[in-house]
């Protein structure tokens, strides 16, 4: 008579290991997939940050190019698109809103014993709002007329 129990060789994974093997690969998928929102939404602040940035950097561009005598014609309201390009209010694509104000009753560190501070000194307040309403950037410019006339020289 033949031996009826073959030596069993074991040639494939076992439906347990495969169950397992996919819970873990279902895991590993779905938590890479949570985080991508997470990515997603942290590049596109850093994205409005540094439009922000090139925003502000030609404003000061500006104001320094801007006569001394002509600084508060730059106060107001300004509204650029994700590129970086000014457009006027009306425009559908803004994206950014930028606020220039010169305000008054402004005290100056020891301008307290300086009269008509005002005619050498200005300061410009400039702030930078994503379409949320959310402040990017805020920086407060301290322009001095002997700036102007060390920038208009050069």
């Amino acid at each position: 008579m033949t031996n009826l129990t073959p030596s069993r060789k074991r040639n494939a994974f076992t439906l347990v290991e495969v169950v397992i093997a996919l819970g873990i690969t279902t895991f590993a998928v779905v938590t890479v997939l949570g985080l991508l929102p997470v990515g997603f939404q942290t590049m596109r602040e850093a994205t409005s940050q540094t439009r922000a940035t090139i925003i502000m950097s030609q404003i000061q561009g500006e104001v320094s190019a801007t006569p001394f005598e002509s600084l508060p014609e730059l106060v107001g309201q300004r509204f650029y698109t994700f590129n970086g390009l000014e457009v006027n209010n009306q425009d559908l694509e803004k994206h950014f809103e930028v606020t220039i104000q010169n305000p008054n009753g402004v005290t100056y560190p020891g301008s307290s014993t300086l009269q008509n501070l005002d005619r050498h000194l200005r300061k410009l307040d400039v702030e930078i709002q994503s379409p949320g309403g959310d402040t990017l950037k805020r920086k407060s410019l301290l322009i001095s007329r002997s700036d102007m006339a060390r920038t208009s020289n050069s």
